[in-house]
């Protein structure tokens, strides 16, 4: 990768996406080296060590704070509560338009059937 990058600076990856992408790379080597050697493991399946859940989340941050991508910590906490009571809803079958979703504290909502 740096011998491609010394040959193509012009063409390609940001000096910042870059040395994302070499540091990513070189961490994996090392863990899979480390996962062999240390604790002799036979395989490892790289695709299962990713960020996919946690970017889902932010993105639902993003979304529910008007597509911003930066969202405050109060945003945050506003979307999880939203996040709550429709998973509640949703797997208690209940009716959303019957809930008193006003309070800031999840626990202090009510649903009536």
């Amino acid at each position: 990768m740096k011998a491609w990058m010394e040959l193509y600076p012009e063409k390609g990856l940001s000096s910042e996406t870059f040395q994302a992408v070499l540091l990513t790379t070189s961490s994996f080597v090392n863990l899979v080296q480390h996962l062999f050697e240390d604790y002799e493991f036979e395989f490892v399946l790289l695709g299962s060590l990713q960020s996919d859940k946690l970017e889902k989340r932010f993105s639902w941050y993003r979304q529910a704070s008007g597509g911003n991508y930066y969202v405050s910590s109060r945003q945050i906490l506003q979307t999880e509560n939203k996040i709550k009571v429709l998973s509640l809803v949703k797997f208690r079958h209940l009716d959303i338009r019957h809930c008193d979703i006003s309070s800031n504290e999840i626990s202090s909502f009510n649903c009536n059937d």
